[in-house]
């Protein structure tokens, strides 16, 4: 227990030194990755945050748990439009391609801007994309040969040496260690994908299937909820026990539907997650087939809710 308290008080005090440093007019209007806004946020309160860090310094992982962590900043990260935005913390994330020892491998990365609250987000220059838009990060490449311990004051004022060369937008890498980094398409932003998922403007179909999973697991959660997946609920109590049942069946297999999209779509196919949603499903409650799943799903993601199932008298 004590160190769920600790991980929560060590996550206030990262996002509320961030807040303040992204409330200086110095810093905003500038999208920078997690770990840039980590060595910003260091630098400058190292003193407060110092006593949560006794053995490491603050990264962008951290960072980036920590704001997630805080309500307010969350439900507003992706608030990109004029009024939308209490906070004016917004967030994006690119997947950047390092190759790393002749190995490509690719780390997604958040990256942060912060604003006047309710003001939408700055467009970058004609031509360029958000990303382009980041301050470069200098990769001290070095090859180093090590100096020779010996008796001989010869050998002892060899000096080492070092061949320094500078990449832009790039982590800090090791020795002897060459990358390269290129900015490729999120799969995710599909005009296809978007119309499966339904995401609301400038949201990210991930975020959007992830706060349709939270709207059917809240529906479970008492047995009220089932009208939170009513369209205009059920006020004056129509719904049939039989009728409750079945759309806690319906949130139930579209929980397992898109979670199963969030972890392989692209790669498996909608119909897909379906299939699988159906085959698990299917051995805990009254089994459906996926093309059921499918339908519902086409059904809820017009106005995040089911008609009633009485009918318009419901």
């Amino acid at each position: 227990m004590s160190d769920v308290v600790h991980l929560n008080t060590k996550a206030k005090a990262v996002s509320d030194c961030f807040t303040k440093l992204a409330n200086q007019k110095t810093y905003q209007c500038q999208w920078r990755t997690n770990d840039q806004w980590a060595r910003l946020v260091w630098s400058f309160y190292r003193d407060v945050l110092s006593p949560y860090f006794i053995k490491e310094d603050l990264d962008g992982k951290t960072l980036d748990m920590a704001l997630r962590k805080d309500k307010l900043i969350k439900i507003n990260l992706s608030n990109y439009t004029v009024g939308t935005n209490a906070t004016g913390i917004m967030c994006r994330f690119f997947s950047p391609r390092l190759i790393i020892n002749d190995k490509e491998i690719k780390i997604r990365t958040y990256c942060y801007i912060s604003v006047l609250p309710f003001t939408a987000e700055p467009q970058p220059p004609t031509g360029k994309k958000w990303f382009d838009t980041l301050p470069p990060t200098k990769t001290r490449e070095s090859q180093r040969c090590k100096r020779v311990r010996s008796d001989d004051p010869e050998l002892e004022t060899n000096e080492e040496n070092t061949v320094d060369s500078i990449a832009d937008n790039q982590p800090e890498s090791d020795c002897c260690v060459k990358m390269q980094m290129d900015y490729e398409y999120d799969p995710w932003d599909d005009i296809k994908v978007r119309k499966l998922f339904a995401p609301l403007e400038d949201e990210h179909p991930m975020d959007a299937i992830a706060r349709r999973i939270d709207i059917f697991m809240e529906a479970r959660k008492t047995v009220e909820g089932y009208k939170n997946l009513i369209i205009g609920g059920d006020p004056y109590d129509n719904c049939t026990e039989v009728d409750k049942i079945k759309l806690q069946d319906k949130a139930m297999y579209l929980i397992a539907a898109l979670r199963f999209a969030l972890s392989s779509y692209p790669k498996s196919t909608w119909s897909k997650c379906c299939e699988k949603a159906s085959e698990t499903c299917s051995a805990l409650t009254t089994p459906y087939c996926q093309r059921t799943v499918q339908d519902w799903w086409s059904a809820f993601k017009v106005n995040d809710g089911f008609i009633h199932p009485r009918g318009a008298e419901g």
